[in-house]
């Protein structure tokens, strides 16, 4: 009877000593959490599209190259880590941008991240003799970026908004 006290109080010890660990560990984490919050952290800004021009075709995709131009306000570098953007014409979808990207982010500066857009002229068919009238003048076609660029800084990730207009001529 003796030795089965003796269990139960050498098991309780260990339970006790093992939670006491844990709550430990517990504490450290929602302190470090809490310590990386109050960092005067600020959300990296898209500022626009730059398109650098027209690099090819094959039937009605045409093949477009661009920049996203982004800021990030803070000292601490970052990445960034996908850019998942839906480029429409009046309304209608006429090409995705989904690119993974493994591009620095520098501490308090302007940057650029390539895009690759392939847009397709078929969807465009609304009013062709008015697009087809705005390509030759170098007027060029209204387009609006829609979606996310997702960054990481410390470790963390978060998704910049993206709602940008931009003339592209061909």
């Amino acid at each position: 009877m003796h030795f089965e006290i003796v269990l139960v109080t050498f098991s309780h010890s260990i339970l006790h000593d093992s939670m006491t660990l844990i709550n430990l560990r517990s504490l450290i984490v929602v302190f470090f959490l809490a310590l990386v919050a109050c960092n005067n952290h600020e959300d990296v800004e898209f500022r626009g599209i730059k398109i650098r021009g027209v690099t090819g075709s094959e039937g009605s995709i045409v093949t477009v190259k661009a920049d996203a131009i982004l800021f990030n306000p803070n000292e601490v570098k970052g990445k960034v880590r996908s850019i998942d953007v839906a480029v429409l014409y009046k309304g209608v979808e006429v090409a995705e941008v989904n690119q993974l990207s493994k591009t620095k982010v520098p501490g308090n500066a302007e940057f650029s991240v390539p895009l690759v857009l392939k847009v397709d002229m078929d969807k465009l068919n609304t009013d062709f003799l008015s697009q087809l009238t705005n390509i030759l003048s170098k007027k060029g076609i209204d387009l609006q970026f829609v979606g996310n660029v997702k960054v990481s800084i410390h470790g963390f990730g978060y998704k910049v908004p993206v709602d940008h207009s931009e003339s592209i001529t061909f």
